[in-house]
């Protein structure tokens, strides 16, 4: 079987990409930029963290048994809401499809059937925010970018693969 030059191109990129994050480069990075995050001052944090307590306040006002019996059910109910968002209504980019249009039984968006309307205004807003923020971390960020064109550069070289990476 012969691999045409894109499949193997595409082929050479993943085992790149497998060998980044093996050598726990990805993990880093990933560290690196949740430090920056919390210790940054974009105001994002702040709007989250303000956006959480509403949340939280709005689940405890609907279930006040979270807060005592078992918190760790909150923050599950919450994953758990904000991945589910996330699922039905997330980015609408090639190859990812929009779920945002379909509806459970009740009528509902399939993300918050068990929120109120204002919990899923939360929930939309966080995940707003948040996709906005890592966005314009990755898309602005030449550091960043740069850092990343080198050590791909550098696992191409050290596999012993001639093509070099475009320029980003």
């Amino acid at each position: 079987m012969v691999l045409t030059s894109q499949a193997s191109s595409q082929m050479k990129s993943r085992d790149l990409v497998n060998k980044y994050k093996r050598q726990g480069h990805f993990d880093s990075k990933r560290r690196q930029l949740l430090e920056e995050f919390q210790e940054g001052s974009s105001g994002v944090k702040d709007k989250l963290d303000e956006l959480l307590v509403k949340l939280i306040d709005l689940k405890t006002e609907k279930n006040p048994e979270l807060l005592v019996e078992n918190r760790g059910k909150l923050v599950a109910l919450i994953q758990a809401s904000l991945t589910k968002e996330r699922m039905y209504s997330g980015p609408t980019q090639e190859g990812i499809t929009d779920y945002s249009g379909l509806k459970s039984d009740n009528g509902r968006t399939n993300t918050g059937k068990d929120n109120t309307e204002e919990e899923n205004e939360i929930i939309k807003e966080i995940n707003r925010l948040l996709n906005g923020y890592v966005s314009d971390v990755v898309t602005n960020n030449e550091g960043l970018n740069k850092e990343l064109e080198d050590s791909l550069n550098e696992l191409a070289g050290s596999a012993d693969i001639n093509a070099k990476l475009p320029p980003a």
